[in-house]
């Protein structure tokens, strides 16, 4: 019974550890060698320093391709994505400037044999785990009970059951189509037609270089009227007659 717990418990290990496949490949984009300048926005920046933008530039060619990296089946890999021959390329036939709205995306997965290699591998695990198991246990009990028939045939079968293992395994290994991510490039060469925009002028006009006005002589103060007596006549100085709502009144004519 200690046997039969034991190589069951062995079984489930071994299936737990050898029975996940996975196969990755890392594609990375570093910063592009190209020998024109390349941007992922609609402006980009010139060989001469400056900020080109859309209305300072015609696009020659609209592109679109495709780049393939593969990956090995069942293996952690790491692949460089290299765009600089094909960019070059495109904007050296166009008779372009520079590349704008640069967009690199992900578009199709062949995972290649991995899903029925990875099948194939875990049988064999299986198989041959299973089969070692079977043969240690008809060991055993041929040890301890010193019966032939049933640890003959014990190990038989187990080494046949292990014998299938190899064999699955072996299947599984030569299995070998690899793994491939499809990435879509696309954007569009420019080419450039006006110079930047130049700086705006500044809003404080220039000084001039005429001599300063001499000031003017300060104005005589306006008169004021005086107040009337209460009930009686009221009397305006003729300079200030032609104020508005003014009124010009003459002292009375003396008697005849």
């Amino acid at each position: 019974m200690k046997a039969r717990t034991t190589s069951a418990f062995s079984l489930g290990i071994a299936l737990t550890v050898t029975g996940c496949y996975t196969t990755s490949n890392v594609a990375t984009f570093t910063p592009l060698q190209t020998n024109y300048p390349v941007s992922a926005s609609p402006e980009y920046v010139a060989q001469d320093g400056q900020i080109v933008a859309p209305n300072q530039y015609q696009v020659t060619a609209p592109f679109q391709f495709n780049e393939v990296v593969d990956g090995e089946v069942h293996a952690n890999t790491s692949t460089r994505l290299a765009l600089e021959p094909q960019l070059n390329d495109l904007v050296a036939k166009s008779q372009g400037d520079a590349v704008t709205n640069l967009k690199i995306q992900a578009v199709n997965y062949d995972h290649g044999s991995h899903a029925s290699a990875a099948s194939w591998k875990i049988l064999g695990w299986t198989f041959g785990i299973t089969g070692a198991s079977v043969a240690v246990l008809g060991a055993a009990i041929g040890d301890r009970n010193d019966s032939s028939v049933h640890s003959s045939g014990l190990l038989l079968g187990g080494g046949i059951i292990a014998g299938l293992g190899v064999l699955s395994y072996v299947i599984g290994s030569t299995l070998k189509d690899p793994a491939e991510w499809q990435f879509q490039v696309s954007g569009q060469v420019v080419r450039r037609t006006a110079q930047a925009t130049p700086s705006a002028a500044p809003l404080t006009p220039p000084m001039s270089s005429a001599p300063p006005l001499a000031p003017s002589a300060p104005l005589p103060p306006a008169p004021t009227a005086s107040p009337a007596p209460s009930g009686g006549p009221r009397f305006v100085p003729s300079g200030v007659s032609h104020l508005r709502g003014s009124r010009s009144a003459s002292p009375p004519l003396p008697p005849k």
